[in-house]
């Protein structure tokens, strides 16, 4: 695919970011850009169109885990159960299982003996894991497994996890989202719009700036196992810091990404991208066109030769979180009148009270 990126001063001083596709985009295909500190939109297409979010799921189990943590509910060095269920999933996974394999042997007709090897279930090899590792593993490694992991020890249990994902996302405003698991499995009522999912990245940043680093960790190794962070872009752009990348079959290719620029931070999200070099690429453009129309707002963003006419401007806003006014202090009783100066001080006699 031959894509390219070019800036061309207009006789309106606009700059314009070329992108040439020799393939459409697909009708899944979603993206948007925002300013992370006002919300402001620098660009966007289908931003409100119902999308498949993959294992950008698990950026709200983060949040209700962080949230958890920041109550004192959950602690980074909590050891943390596995369950069956949990160690079930399907990868990308942290390992809790191994095959299982029988070997038999049989001798031929000259009498040399010959190994038959077989293999079976996978069974569970480890049964607890250190929250840090699991948030570690589910953040850089994308783990399923360990998405449940936490749905378990904070929520009790999936069912109710999940319920809490929706109410939370209700809370932010998100309200073309339905959460269906805690790790984005395919489900076909899993859905949700880029611009629902900027809104739930704004709020893990200004909510949890503590824990925003685990959104940069280059690579993981658990249980003899290595593995890089499913975001290719960190270590590669320098401006991009974190967040979450997501794939399953029913979405196409996923990316939301959070870069800073000296004092600027873009949010950039493409869903339903054709593989994940043109995700990345996307993102990559959608960066630099952004940072270049916070520096000149007449900036226009054009796939083809046309550039695209400007938008009325808009943001992205979470709903305002409640404002706890501190308690209006006791109203002073009035003080009585002075009496007259020639008044002579009247007894009162309060009635007797029953004993």
């Amino acid at each position: 695919m031959a894509l390219a990126l070019a800036f061309n001063a207009a006789a309106t001083s606009s700059l314009s970011a070329q992108r040439v596709r020799e393939d459409p985009k697909p009708s899944r295909y979603a993206e948007l850009a925002i300013d992370e500190r006002t919300g402001k939109v620098l660009y966007e297409h289908n931003a409100q169109h119902s999308v498949y979010p993959a294992s950008t799921t698990k950026l709200m189990t983060a949040y209700l885990t962080f949230q958890a943590m920041k109550d004192g509910k959950l602690h980074l060095d909590d050891m943390l159960k596995i369950s069956p269920y949990a160690a079930s999933m399907p990868t990308t996974n942290l390992w809790f299982t191994e095959e299982t394999v029988t070997r038999t042997f049989t001798k031929n007709a000259h009498g040399k003996r010959i190994a038959h090897i077989q293999k079976g279930p996978r069974k569970q090899v480890v049964f607890e894991i250190k929250a840090e590792t699991a948030l570690r593993g589910m953040l850089c490694h994308s783990a399923n497994d360990a998405a449940v992991v936490f749905a378990e020890a904070v929520g009790g249990n999936v069912d109710d996890f999940v319920a809490e994902m929706n109410a939370q996302a209700k809370r932010l405003g998100m309200t073309n989202t339905h959460f269906a698991n805690p790790n984005g499995l395919p489900n076909v009522t899993n859905k949700t719009t880029v611009e629902d999912m900027a809104k739930l990245a704004r709020a893990l940043i200004e909510d949890f700036p503590e824990y925003y680093k685990y959104f940069s960790i280059p690579s993981i190794t658990y249980n003899g196992n290595f593995a890089k962070n499913t975001n290719h872009l960190l270590g590669v752009d320098p401006d991009v810091d974190g967040m979450k990348t997501g794939w399953i079959e029913m979405s196409g290719f996923n990316l939301i990404a959070s870069a800073k620029r000296g004092d600027t931070r873009v949010i950039a999200i493409v869903f339903g991208a054709t593989s994940s070099a043109v995700r990345n690429q996307d993102v990559e453009h959608l960066l630099t066109f952004s940072f270049e129309k916070e520096k000149n707002p007449d900036a226009r963003f054009a796939y083809g030769h046309a550039p695209a006419a400007n938008q009325p401007v808009r943001y992205v806003q979470a709903t305002p979180k409640e404002q706890h006014a501190p308690p209006a202090p006791p109203a002073l009783a009035a003080s009585p009148p002075p009496p007259p100066k020639d008044a002579t001080p009247k007894l009162v006699v309060s009635p007797s009270k029953p004993a």
